[in-house]
C-alpha cells in the first residue's frame, strides 16, 4: 500500500512539473479600475500587454468581430483609468 501512494504522489509531481503555470499578481487593497465602453460577454481583459504606461485589453466579444481596447494610465493620476477602442484598419 505504501508503495502505492508513494507511485501515485510521484506521478502527481511529474505531472504538475510538465505543464505550464501561469501566474499573476494581484493587488487587492489598491486595485486598478478600468473602464471600456464594454457590456458582459464581450470578455473585456481576456488578454492584457502592457508597453510602459498603456494597457492594451482584448474584448473577444465586442460585437460579435471582437475588438482591443487602449488604457493608458499613470499612477500619479489615481487608480481609475479610461480605455478607448483601437480603430482597424479594415474598418
Amino acid at each position: 500500500m505504501a508503495g502505492l501512494a508513494r507511485g501515485t504522489v510521484l506521478a502527481m509531481a511529474l505531472f504538475l512539473l510538465s505543464h505550464e503555470a501561469v501566474s499573476f499578481n494581484l493587488d487587492l487593497e489598491h486595485p486598478l479600475h478600468f473602464t471600456a465602453p464594454v457590456v458582459a460577454g464581450d470578455y473585456f481583459g481576456y488578454s492584457l500587454a502592457v508597453d510602459d504606461d498603456v494597457l492594451y485589453a482584448g474584448a473577444p466579444g465586442f460585437r460579435e468581430s471582437g475588438a482591443v481596447f487602449r488604457c493608458p494610465f499613470s499612477f500619479s493620476s489615481g487608480l481609475n483609468f479610461g480605455c478607448q477602442k483601437v480603430e482597424n484598419r479594415g474598418e
